[in-house]
């Protein structure tokens, strides 16, 4: 009878043992680790067009910076077909934190004979450094038109570089 619960015991024993071992197991390769935080960050994000202006500028045109600094508006005259008129900006980083520009956005009214071409100002932009591009008005050569007047605005597209 000794022998009986000796087995017994020693059965139960090795079952517990069996269980621990596979519960182990199963929580060592099924395991997840979920990390969770507030992360507070200190700094200013602050891109914004410090100057522009337009090569041989004439009373009819002007060139204007939004209060907030993030966009320009134009207004081009173009006397010939093929002229064009070159207008010339400074973009800076007044804030803390670095940043990644991309290219200027220019919106027009839709005119198939006036083309933009702007500089490429994408890349990296520093906490206290500037950028200067421009953006180039040309008027179709081939254009039957008499008189050119061209408005329109341009933005930055910035992100905090990563």
């Amino acid at each position: 009878m000794k022998k009986n619960i000796y087995k017994r015991i020693m059965m139960v024993i090795w079952i517990i043992t069996f269980l621990l071992i596979i519960g182990t197991a199963y929580a060592y390769f099924s395991s997840t680790l979920y990390v969770t935080g507030i992360v507070n960050l200190t700094g200013t994000f602050d891109i914004r067009f410090q100057s522009a202006t337009i090569t041989n500028m004439t009373e009819l045109e002007s060139v204007n910076i939004s209060d907030d600094g993030i966009s320009l508006a134009f207004s081009v005259k173009l006397a010939l077909p093929g002229e064009s008129d070159t207008i010339t900006y400074v973009i800076t980083n007044n804030g803390t934190i670095d940043a990644t520009l991309d290219n200027l956005v220019v919106t027009s009214e839709s005119d198939s004979d006036v083309t933009f071409v702007c500089s490429d100002i994408s890349g990296d932009l520093l906490a206290g450094t500037t950028k200067t591009g421009t953006i180039t008005v040309t008027w179709n050569e081939n254009s039957t038109s008499a008189l050119k007047d061209v408005n329109f605005d341009a933005y930055i597209k910035a992100n905090q570089k990563v």
